[in-house]
């Protein structure tokens, strides 16, 4: 018996996910995206507190280099999920 997909492909191009097994490797396709803009952007969701809360005034500082830095594109969807 064969039990592969009808489509193999987990995640599309633009890294969005296509079933449930594609959801991991979305994130991960979201985090190479973001790591690639370092040193010009910051990921939003990253902790401020020890606990793993962010500030909203730190995401409203973050998301202004966004704009400042002039990103190719905007921050990841799951990433802003997470931050807010």
């Amino acid at each position: 018996m064969d039990y592969s997909p009808p489509d193999p492909t987990s995640v599309s191009a633009d890294g969005q996910s296509r079933s449930m097994a594609g959801i991991l490797t979305a994130r991960a396709y979201e985090c190479v995206r973001t790591i690639n803009l370092w040193g010009r952007v910051r990921l939003l969701a990253e902790p401020s507190f020890d606990r793993g809360a962010v500030e909203p005034e730190v995401v409203l500082r973050r998301l202004a280099t966004w704009a400042r830095a002039e990103a190719p594109r905007d921050p990841e969807p799951f990433d802003i999920e997470v931050a807010a």
